[in-house]
């Protein structure tokens, strides 16, 4: 689902840029969550701060998409810039 937000957000000749960011951000954060929690369970002998931050991540993530994607899409405007000329 979240390869599909790009072009439900953003016209037609934008998705490619905002899907890259998209794939930006997932890979840093992916290359680095092995790092930080490796320091962090060294550093005090636990999980439960990775777990905890992870937890935190993800409710930060659900809230920014309900609020980033609670309008609703104009299917309109999406098929006028693919150049459907019908309507």
């Amino acid at each position: 689902m979240g390869w599909s937000i790009p072009a439900d957000v953003v016209t037609g000749s934008r998705v490619a840029s905002l899907g890259s960011i998209q794939n930006f951000g997932g890979y840093f954060a992916g290359s680095l969550s092995p790092w930080l929690t490796g320091v962090l369970v060294t550093t005090t002998g636990s999980y439960l701060i990775p777990f905890v931050l992870g937890a935190v991540v993800a409710v930060i993530a659900g809230i920014a998409y309900l609020l980033l994607l609670r309008a609703p899409i104009r299917v309109d405007s999406a098929a006028t810039e693919i150049g459907d000329t019908s309507s």
